[in-house]
């Protein structure tokens, strides 16, 4: 610490050097007033070294002046406290306020960091230099780092510390540790020290001077007028009759006082100590331990009580506190802040201001977008967003607040009376973007944890966190080796059957992308996952539940209907509103044609609109969106914006996999913790390698594909993830592809595949299959009408044709369809075709060719192996079963294995942490 002459008051010197020329108010209201120039140089170099500066200038906003921060790297964008990628270097700030016609420089408090600022305002005359003795005292108390304010009249402090409640401001005093920006100057005040210093318990004694002190003798008005006041003011003035002795009288005080400061002793002592009650003796030892008389009487009376009150706002008002055994989210009006709401001599500003503080502290209500949302919980226990409609405000506003308007009185004073908040109010204070910006915002819902990176490395984000707009349910979960995650994730998939190998890459990429989704981690954008089959009941839509039961979520379905009111695009965009992390189209047949979704899959920012309740911007970024289909037809930009995942039914009577807790979706639902282990297993070691891309650029979302596909082929062991897409996109795109490929299915399923069939061969086995078009016939076609089975005839042959132009071959998703010709009795060339279903190993899932009967007392040893099985290892995430693919082959890491538990984890199921957040 630098030594000062400590015989001189803090501040009590002469006005700073060239201060002397700034004037105390500006003359022209419509023009800033002159500030203080930046001295860099006295700066603390603690906080120079921290990359969290932006720049500032002056806005006039209803008559006052503001200062409004900018980011020194866009100079014409607004930063933001909450946003790090809109700040920047003192350097790189410095060298924009020099250049440009920023008024100066601001340090932007966040969680990591471990500074407090504490603004005294309107404190110091400008031109004597004249601290007034409040603030003096604050500052002398704190002892730390402390400069003038741009316009010379108030005090900015720095500590390093933590502040000991939620309170922020009250009356000319503001303290903060987080989401707040201090605009700096390097005008130091003389005889306090040049460094920062740490003050943790010197700030909570301030903090209760400062924030409890404002609200002592409202408190003590507040006791005087209950029904047990006469009681109180007897006890306050000295008056033990009644009692015993005093030390009974002392403990009834308390009580009261303990009842009335929810059972604060720091301030029960205070206020004590300003009672006639006081004596010397409160001070002495009383204990074997050192106890004090009054630290006993104070502990003694808190025992046994259950009901306290507590104060919540600067205007002396007070709150239920949070250990009310009643439960009630309501507490009785006179136990709220008063708040008065706008009128001609309360500006909306105020008003919205505050009550946006105490809605937002509240946990309910958040800023989603620009519009207020509450938070709410399905009966499945999925947490969801619900737009807030200003009817519904004010039956909110009053639990948090006494609501006033002022009245005109007969002798023209202006007196607050009690009132209900109108609707119209709620609108005025809704459309106040200070409302808003007191909400927490959110742009991520989640009942488990979200993988963020946070300096440069990753963290867990468990609760809400502020800054990355994420709420977050569910507990961390455990770290585990890179191996044993690769095994967990096959056996996600193991009863799945795939069309080829890279389909089960891009299955395996599903998994993970939502994890890179929700943080931001991922590089670009996510596609729309595609999930296609060749018949119903093959598990396309299973699959979704079971990538979103490992992220403790459900699967948001949106309906397809036609335009107008529940259409699909309203439906798709009132799931997003809700914060849902996994919307599917589901089971679309014939085309998809949505501007909406393509826009939702281009855009920087999405509008979602919501009847009655305007738009709100969602980030697109952040949400999972997928689609299932036997039979859809993309057009060619939801093409190429798409991931296609092609599977196949199982053979009937295939034996799947069963679990204590049921099937494979109950049981994950049961364990998602242990599965959600795996996937942040793979995002650590993919971040510790640097969070590499491989040269993928087959496809529309680069990002994402060289991303996913370097993490599937190195970490994963599995094929390239965009092998054989362009062939199933261009499929996907075109009706008459998608038609050869539902014929080739009903040829297979009627066990034809590799017999020569002819045209009214395939003719019959349509009939039969009754769900697939056949051209050249209409709905409820009679083929037993000679005319009718002609026309088909016709129609097929010509669909056909137009396939074999080229070449007498063409395959489709693994299948290969070949066209001979023949002569006919009459000597006529006929044609007839052959439809083929390659033995390609790729179409079985990663699953054991036998399953051992189910062991029951190695079940809970290892969640996601119920049979016990040994051979459950990472070679078996490199075997495909039934099929022989190469069980040799080796992954490619470049970071060796992560984690730090050898075992697995014994998951004994979970709990759902809403009631903390």
């Amino acid at each position: 610490m630098t030594p000062r002459d400590d015989t001189v008051p803090p501040g009590a010197g002469a006005p700073l050097e060239h201060e002397r020329r700034i004037p105390s108010l500006a003359l022209d209201e419509t023009q800033p007033p002159e500030f203080l120039p930046v001295r860099v140089e006295l700066i603390p170099d603690e906080l120079r070294r921290i990359p969290q500066w932006v720049v500032w200038r002056p806005d006039l906003r209803e008559g006052k002046w503001t200062k409004v921060p900018y980011d020194a790297k866009r100079p014409r964008k607004r930063a933001k406290s909450t946003d790090p990628k809109s700040w920047t270097s003192i350097e790189k700030a410095v060298e924009h306020h020099s250049q440009n016609t920023t008024s100066g420089i601001g340090f932007v408090f966040t969680a990591e960091d471990p500074y407090v600022g504490v603004d005294l305002d309107k404190c110091r005359d400008p031109n004597s230099g004249v601290i007034d003795d409040r603030a003096r005292k604050i500052i002398s108390q704190l002892d730390s780092y402390t400069e003038v304010s741009p316009s010379g009249t108030g005090v900015k402090i720095y500590v390093r510390g933590k502040l000991p409640g939620t309170r922020h401001r009250t009356g000319n005093v503001e303290m903060y540790e987080k989401s707040r920006y201090f605009v700096v100057t390097g005008h130091h005040v003389p005889n306090t020290p040049t460094s920062i210093e740490d003050r943790t318990e010197r700030l909570a004694i301030v903090y209760g001077e400062v924030f409890d002190s404002a609200n002592d003798d409202a408190l003590i008005a507040r006791a005087r007028k209950a029904r047990n006041g006469r009681k109180f003011e007897a006890l306050w003035s000295g008056d033990t009759a009644g009692y015993e002795s005093q030390s009974e009288a002392d403990l009834a005080l308390c009580s009261v006082l303990s009842f009335y400061t929810g059972n604060d002793p720091a301030r029960i002592d205070r206020l004590f100590r300003r009672s006639r009650l006081f004596r010397p003796k409160w001070d002495e030892p009383h204990s074997g331990d050192g106890m004090t008389y009054g630290a006993m009487t104070i502990a003694k009376a808190h025992n046994g009580r259950t009901s306290f009150c507590n104060p919540e706002s600067a205007d002396g008002s007070l709150a239920r506190f949070p250990g009310d055994p009643s439960g009630s989210d309501r507490a009785e009006s006179g136990d709220l802040p008063a708040v008065i709401l706008p009128g001609k001599e309360i500006k909306v500003v105020d008003a919205a201001v505050r009550l946006g503080e105490l809605l937002g502290a509240t946990g309910r209500l958040f800023n989603r977008g620009g519009v207020v949302v509450a938070l709410k919980k399905h009966n499945t226990g999925v947490p969801s967003l619900e737009v807030v409609k200003p009817a519904a405000l004010p039956a909110t506003l009053e639990t948090v607040a006494r609501l006033f308007r002022l009245v005109k009185a007969r002798n023209g004073d202006s007196v607050p009376t009690p009132c209900i908040c109108a609707e119209k109010d709620a609108r005025l204070l809704m459309g106040a973007e200070q409302f808003r910006a007191e909400l927490p915002p959110v742009l991520v819902i989640t009942r488990c944890p979200v993988l963020i990176e946070r300096n440069g490395t990753l963290k867990q984000v468990s609760g809400y966190d502020r800054e990355s707009g994420i709420l977050a349910g569910g507990r961390t979960v455990p770290k585990i080796s890179l191996d044993q995650a690769r095994e967990r994730l096959a056996e996600l998939l193991r009863d799945f059957k795939f069309a080829t190998l890279p389909d089960r890459s891009r299955a395996l990429a599903a998994l993970i992308t939502p994890a890179l989704v929700f943080s931001g981690l991922l590089p670009g954008r996510a596609p729309l996952d595609v999930g296609e089959a060749d018949a119903s009941q093959t598990g396309k839509g299973y699959r979704n539940k079971l990538t979103a039961a490992v992220y403790r979520s459900r699967v948001k379905t949106v309906a397809v209907r036609k335009g107008g009111v529940g259409s699909i695009d309203e439906s798709f965009d009132t799931a997003l509103v809700s914060g849902a992390n996994f919307i599917c189209f589901d089971n679309i047949r014939n085309k998809l044609d949505s501007q909406t979704l393509e826009s939702f899959l281009t855009e920087d920012q999405y509008l979602a609109r919501v009847p009655y309740s305007g738009s709100v911007e969602i980030d697109p970024t952040r949400t999972i969106v997928m689609l299932t289909s036997n039979r859809a037809e993309l057009t060619k930009d939801l093409g190429n914006r798409s991931a296609a995942v092609v599977m196949q039914k199982q053979p009937d009577g295939r034996q799947f996999r069963s679990y204590p807790a049921g099937g494979l979706l109950e049981h994950v639902r049961a364990n998602s913790e242990y599965y959600l282990a795996a996937v942040f297993a793979v995002v650590h070691e993919w971040h510790s390698a640097g969070r590499p891309r491989s040269k993928e650029t087959r496809h529309d979302f680069r990002g994402w594909a060289q991303t996913m596909d370097w993490i599937v082929q190195n970490l994963l062991c599995a094929a390239p993830l965009i092998d054989g897409h362009a062939a199933t996109k261009q499929r996907m795109t075109s009706q008459n592809l998608t038609w050869m490929r539902d014929v080739a299915f009903v040829v297979a399923n009627a066990k034809r595949a590799g017999d020569p069939l002819l045209v009214n061969d395939l003719l019959d086995l349509m009939v039969e299959a009754s769900d697939v078009e056949i051209p050249g016939s209409g709905v409820g076609a009679d083929f037993e009408d000679e005319s009718t089975r002609k026309a088909a005839w016709q129609g097929i042959g010509r669909r056909l044709g137009s396939f074999f132009r080229d070449s007498q071959v063409i395959e489709i998703d693994g299948m290969t369809i070949t066209r001979s010709d023949f002569k006919d009795g009459e000597y006529r060339t006929r044609h007839q075709y052959t439809f083929e279903i390659r033995n390609d190993p790729a179409v079985v899932g990663h699953h054991p060719t036998k399953t051992p009967p189910v062991d029951p007392a190695k079940i809970s040893a290892d969640p996601a192996n119920p049979t016990g099985d040994s051979e459950h290892s990472v070679g078996d995430a490199g075997r495909q079963g039934e099929g022989g693919v190469d069980e040799n082959k080796m992954c490619r890491t470049t970071s060796g294995v992560s984690g730090v538990l050898a075992g697995d984890v014994e998951i004994a199921g979970q709990t759902d942490d809403w009631g903390e957040v």
